[in-house]
């Protein structure tokens, strides 16, 4: 069902010729993601897992997440949210910078 309404969100969006940035969630490989819109080359896809995994080499886990719902993850904390924000936010002005 989740996988279905995610295709159906992106036909809506990109139907619009609207981007459509799907992004992953932290510690999980972006390439799941892909999967599931595979059929969609025009969309941008933002990982999480490298820049989470970065940072809990050195900080807390719970610095940046509140529970483990997913086993490997959970619900962010509001530092977990900055982090998610700025990887989104530098790679929207990436994407803006590359257009003409």
């Amino acid at each position: 069902l989740t996988i279905r309404n995610y295709n159906e969100i992106a036909d809506i969006i990109l139907n619009r010729n609207i981007t459509f940035i799907a992004m992953q969630y932290p510690m999980r490989d972006v390439e799941s993601l892909r999967n599931i819109l595979s059929r969609r080359s025009e969309m941008i896809f933002i990982s999480n897992e490298k820049i989470f995994r970065d940072v809990l080499e050195t900080e807390l886990y719970w610095e940046y997440f509140e529970d483990k719902f997913a086993i490997d993850f959970g619900h962010c904390t509001p530092k977990g949210k900055l982090l998610m924000a700025q990887n989104l936010s530098a790679v929207i002005l990436e994407y803006l910078k590359s257009r003409p």
